[in-house]
């Protein structure tokens, strides 16, 4: 089930105080809103954002209050809304092909923690969350301020994936603890470490000997007959003796 958006309103938005606000996309076409800086342009985004957005932020207006630098959800109201008796809001129509279906949802721009999400768009923003409105400026920064590595992990943000993110981390660091091990010494340690551990009975990686060694080390503590072939039979005996002791 594929949904598209068919048709946006806003109105009591940044620089949009009226029905100006309203785009017709049924015929699949695309906006392009082009004016000088200052203009508004960004309250469509702002206003696109709001309402597919769970808990009603806009990433880059922050969450601050209404005095605060960055006036979180206070910022997205047209100055002049309450004069004029307009309620800020943002309304959106989508558009499933098959089966053919509509659904239309309209959201009121609050400025408490309370801000409801439209039970319309409930299903269909858990299964495909927005994550990201991408703006000029994040596009300019992406290309031309981040390296390859700030790349990844911006992506990663924008699609949601930033677990991925923290396994690739994980991953890595794994792989530069490993590269500064020396297997061969490693090996060489333990293989000191076997007649030490077998006053000298066993003096080479045999496990067929060490395991016999261990087979008849436990009998002299435990009475019933003792049989150790493989590690798991060892784990056992070590449990058993722990108890013992």
């Amino acid at each position: 089930m594929s949904w598209k958006i068919s048709q946006i309103a806003i109105k009591g938005i940044k620089g949009v105080l009226d029905k100006s606000g309203d785009f017709d996309l049924s015929n699949d076409k695309s906006i392009a809103v082009f004016a000088r800086n200052s203009c508004g342009k960004s309250g469509y985004a702002d206003a696109i954002e709001y309402i597919f957005s769970p808990d009603g932020e806009v990433e880059h207006l922050g969450k601050g209050g209404a005095d605060s630098e960055r006036g979180g959800k206070h910022a997205i109201i047209h100055v002049l809304a309450a004069e004029k008796g307009i309620t800020p809001e943002v309304s959106v129509t989508l558009h499933c092909s098959a089966p053919s279906k509509s659904i239309t949802a309209t959201r009121k721009v609050t400025t408490g923690r309370a801000d409801p999400f439209p039970i319309e768009l409930d299903t269909i923003v858990r299964n495909a969350p927005a994550h990201r409105i991408l703006r000029q400026h994040d596009l300019r920064h992406f290309v031309v301020d981040m390296d390859p590595r700030a790349k990844y992990s911006e992506l990663s943000r924008w699609l949601g994936l930033t677990r991925l993110e923290q396994v690739l981390t994980h991953l890595t660091t794994t792989e530069n603890e490993l590269k500064k091990v020396d297997p061969d010494r490693e090996f060489e340690e333990r293989l000191k470490d076997i007649p030490k551990h077998t006053d000298g009975n066993i003096n080479a990686y045999d496990q067929v000997k060490t395991l016999n060694w261990c087979a008849n080390a436990v009998k002299k503590y435990l009475a019933t007959p003792i049989t150790i072939s493989a590690l798991p039979d060892l784990d056992h005996y070590i449990e058993l003796l722990s108890k013992y002791r």
